[in-house]
């Protein structure tokens, strides 16, 4: 069996079952090979996993047909389904682009089967919820611990001509990570900070999250997404006398992390923040930025924005890269994810933009009728939270939808199986 009594005892895998529930979580719902320079081995897996889980979805409609048992989480699948297909189609009538192109640039979709299937193994009793939320909280934590590592240890620029590390004219060289299951934690570790014994142990994993967010991340959109979450979160679960202890805690925390970012050196680091959300304020009041990256941005809610004018309803779809140069030969540097919800509404248009945000609006409907105080559970609920900021300026459902429907259907088990757990 599983143990997971101390702090910095990780799993000891004595069990089949929970290894391949390891992988699973892994490849299928967080993508963590997404953008490491292995191409070939994140394609190898992805295509493996849609073709177990289309293998499976079929098998499942089978059954829902003899039992009539079509959950609700069925039906916003059919939806997701139904907006990538419209996508698929209005790139063809715009842009002449063949739909098996269209589709298949969609494909990580058929990964939102993959929480389909754990619930349905949670459900069924298959696994246990217990051994899931371990798996998934352990490999945050090792996620969390080896990004470090590659920050500390590894010169970003040795993979300057792959899509693990991004390049800003401000930040440099950067890794890309994949950073939900990071997020996950964060907020799992923060509500055991009140309900654990261990509060030194989750004081120190949110310490450490929030120093590689502030110090190496530098992400505008991943910080404004925190602290908005953040503030939320202790509005909803502090008394004001605890409101006020924290507030100051962290206001400390936060001139102690000033204090030791200056004495190693890194003045330039403030100068890196100045910068970048000045460029944004700019932007802001209609000037031009100075930011290499916030210009592309700019040109690129431009662009979108012209198309969105001309299709505001259906959207103009989503291009493949392997057809005719993608994006690029299309209209030059673009990538409607950089863009947020300007991207959304450019390729799915009003109707579909919608139906994506339904996620977070059920999330919410169901979390309002849900008493569960199980820890998990709140950390997807504030996850959520977090990808719905993050979405106005990212868009977050174009390279994590599986990640958004796993959130949404561990919301939906307490909602439903809530007795289960």
């Amino acid at each position: 069996m599983l143990k997971y009594r101390l702090p910095g005892k990780l799993f000891a895998f004595n069990s089949l079952q929970t290894a391949l529930l390891v992988l699973f979580v892994s490849f299928a719902v967080f993508r963590i090979l997404g953008t490491c320079p292995f191409p070939f081995l994140h394609l190898y897996f992805t295509n493996i996993a849609i073709l177990l889980f289309c293998l499976f979805y079929i098998f499942r409609l089978f059954f829902i047909s003899i039992s009539y048992n079509l959950l609700k989480v069925d039906l916003v699948f059919f939806l997701l389904l139904a907006v990538t297909i419209m996508a698929a189609w209005q790139s063809n009538r715009i842009f002449g682009q063949p739909l098996f192109y269209g589709i298949a640039a969609q494909r990580s979709l058929l990964l939102c089967i993959g929480p389909i299937f754990l619930l349905t193994l949670l459900k069924n009793k298959i696994i246990s919820y217990k051994t899931l939320v371990k798996v998934v909280i352990v490999l945050a934590t090792t996620l969390l611990f080896t990004y470090f590592y590659f920050f500390l240890f590894i010169d970003p620029a040795r993979f300057s001509d792959t899509e693990f590390v991004a390049y800003s004219s401000i930040r440099g060289f950067r890794f890309r990570f994949q950073f939900a299951p990071v997020i996950i934690l964060l907020f799992y570790s923060l509500f055991s900070i009140k309900s654990s014994r261990l509060k030194t142990y989750y004081l120190f994993i949110v310490a450490c999250i929030l120093f590689y967010i502030i110090y190496y991340l530098q992400s505008r959109t991943t910080l404004l997404a925190v602290l908005v979450t953040l503030i939320i979160f202790f509005l909803k679960n502090y008394s004001i006398k605890e409101k006020l202890v924290r507030a100051s805690l962290i206001i400390m925390g936060l001139l102690l992390l000033i204090t030791i970012s200056l004495s190693i050196g890194s003045v330039t680091m403030l100068d890196r923040y100045a910068v970048l959300y000045g460029n944004v304020l700019n932007m802001m009041v209609g000037g031009a930025p100075d930011e290499a990256s916030a210009t592309v941005r700019y040109m690129e809610w431009k662009t979108a924005l012209k198309y969105v004018e001309a299709s505001p309803l259906l959207g103009n779809g989503f291009i493949s890269n392997q057809w005719n140069g993608g994006w690029q030969d299309l209209l030059g540097y673009f990538y409607p994810v950089d863009i947020g919800i300007m991207g959304n509404l450019f390729v799915y248009g009003l109707i579909g933009t919608l139906i994506i945000y339904f996620l977070f609006y059920d999330s919410y409907k169901m979390a309002q009728r849900t008493a569960s105080e199980e820890l998990f559970y709140k950390a997807s609920l504030y996850t959520m939270l977090f990808f719905f900021v993050c979405m106005f300026f990212s868009a977050a459902n174009m390279r994590d939808l599986s990640t958004l429907f796993f959130l949404y259907t561990i919301i939906y088990f307490h909602r439903y199986d809530g007795a289960s757990t």
